[in-house]
């Protein structure tokens, strides 16, 4: 009887054993399923929901996602391709003056205008990106290329005149809408400089 008692506790003792065994390894599946789905993406309805994003703004509220793109380029493209053809006339202007002119005063003023718009020039094609689109053209131009050197003294002085007149004018209208810092102190530098070109040739056309 002694001996059936021991070995009834030893087959309860076995069957209790195993049991625990089964549940631990059951617990320890279960856990790996849940972990599997929760990496998985949702589904709702046969449609696969994706996984939120995370706010592309930082601590600061700003959104950091895509760099910021100035408007400058877009805002003042009529301007910035009327200014860089018009500095590129006058260069080709004051040149025809230093070749063709038989005034050594025209000579001297044509020179000192030509480095003047071509430093403009420089300085708006570094801020813009942008380059004058063709060679210098124009009635004015064109005019100024057929005149023997006999005429072309005067021809010349009404007609630059008239470009720096007609660029200030250009210069000023932008500086009334431009919001842009540094195009800002590029038109306030170039009316300056235009103003002080008008000058001297308005001088030099009432000797």
């Amino acid at each position: 009887m002694k001996l059936f008692h021991l070995f009834l506790l030893f087959v309860l003792f076995s069957f209790s054993v195993s049991l625990s065994s089964c549940i631990t390894e059951a617990n320890k599946e279960e856990e790996v399923i849940v972990s599997s789905e929760s990496d998985s993406p949702k589904i709702v309805e046969g449609k696969e929901v994706p996984e939120p994003r995370p706010d592309p703004k930082n601590s600061t509220g700003n959104d950091v996602s895509e760099p910021v793109v100035g408007t400058t380029a877009t805002n003042a493209a009529p301007f910035i391709e009327k200014a860089l053809r018009s500095h590129q006339q006058d260069i080709h202007i004051a040149g025809l003056a230093e070749s063709k002119g038989t005034n050594a005063d025209i000579k001297n003023l044509a020179r000192a205008l030509r480095v003047d718009h071509q430093q403009l020039l420089d300085e708006l094609k570094a801020i813009s990106g942008n380059a004058p689109n063709g060679p210098a053209q124009g009635k004015e131009v064109s005019e100024l290329e057929k005149l023997k050197e006999v005429s072309f003294d005067e021809a010349w002085k009404s007609t630059m005149l008239k470009q720096q007149e007609s660029l200030i004018n250009t210069y000023t209208v932008q500086l009334g809408k431009e919001n842009d810092p540094v195009l800002q102190a590029h038109l306030n530098k170039a009316i300056t400089v235009l103003r002080s070109n008008r000058q001297k040739m308005v001088a030099f056309l009432s000797k």
